[in-house]
């Protein structure tokens, strides 16, 4: 199925019954070089298109999407990049069309999400490949706090949010609720892969971090709130790398 192809969702949506659907596509995050009309079909119409098809065709049927952490927010209303301003424009096609029938649709906003095969374009990866290999990491952020998700974690709440089977419409976060620095992810790593602190190098950036902090808001439960630390996550991930 091509995803920039409404028609290609469309029939695969159509062609038999569906319970749960899990909406987990995504396009730019993993790169920049993502051209404008890819990143619209992907993260803005995408959501759309399948809940409309869910609609017409599944009533009753669950909708859980992944949202972004970098979505735009009332406290926080500029966007991080090309990738945030499309997702959020997608959540918000989401919301316009949830309140059009009961069928239960969750929108789970997740926090930065690490683990085993992550692509090294991500923080957490290429900042192993780098310190891994001896060479040096340069931060131009350091202080820039980040809500770190372990991978086993995040999988755990989607299937509890799919389990839960909610009613209508409902936003969650998925997270730890504490935020750590890259300064300190990034000597975390170093320290686990048995390489000197200073190949982590920090650097003032000449221009303030337009997005210094974003921690999931997590009240806790069984939904939303992810327990493994970043030192045990990142000792796992990298024992499996």
């Amino acid at each position: 199925v091509d995803a920039t192809q409404p028609d290609d969702v469309v029939g695969l949506l159509t062609q038999d019954q569906y319970d749960v659907v899990i909406n987990l596509m995504g396009a730019g995050l993993a790169t920049a070089e993502v051209d404008p009309r890819t990143l619209a079909a992907v993260n803005t119409d995408l959501p759309a298109v399948v809940l409309r098809t869910l609609q017409d065709n599944h009533g009753d049927a669950q909708f859980i999407h992944a949202a972004s952490s970098t979505e735009r927010t009332a406290f926080d209303p500029s966007d991080e990049s090309d990738y945030s301003r499309t997702k959020h424009e997608g959540s918000e096609a989401l919301r316009a069309l949830a309140g059009r029938s009961s069928a239960p649709v969750t929108l789970l906003r997740m926090h930065n999400t690490y683990g085993p095969g992550q692509p090294s374009t991500r923080f957490i990866a290429g900042a192993i490949s780098r310190l891994a290999s001896g060479l040096p990491l340069r931060l131009n952020y350091p202080d820039r706090v980040r809500d770190f998700v372990y991978l086993d974690d995040m999988v755990d709440s989607v299937i509890t949010v799919m389990d839960s089977q909610p009613h209508g419409f409902s936003e969650t976060e998925i997270g730890t609720g504490i935020g750590s620095s890259l300064q300190d992810a990034a000597l975390t790593l170093a320290r686990l892969l048995g390489r000197p602190a200073e190949l982590v190098e920090s650097y003032a950036s000449s221009t303030d971090d337009p997005h210094p902090f974003a921690v999931a808001h997590v009240i806790g439960g069984d939904i939303g709130t992810c327990t493994t630390t970043l030192a045990d996550g990142l000792g796992r991930t990298i024992g499996e790398t």
